[in-house]
């Protein structure tokens, strides 16, 4: 939550319906969180894709490496 700036520590005025304010904004900042860490995970799975289309790198399977959508080969 603090790389969205938002503090969870204390509220100035603590009162009922800020509390529950809070709390969608921390289950909404988590749920950003969790979608952002899909995006990039995504993005570097395309960056690797092209760069084994390009030849830059050998492809998963020839260097022995596992991964969800490849079976071992070692």
């Amino acid at each position: 939550m603090a790389e969205l700036g938002v503090e969870t520590q204390r509220l100035v005025m603590p009162t009922r319906n800020n509390l529950e304010a809070l709390d969608g904004v921390l289950v909404a900042g988590a749920a950003l969180c969790d979608m952002k860490r899909q995006v990039d995970r995504v993005e570097q799975d395309l960056r690797s894709l092209r760069a084994q289309r390009e030849g830059y790198v050998a492809p998963l399977q020839s260097r022995g490496v596992c991964t969800v959508h490849t079976r071992c080969l070692i």
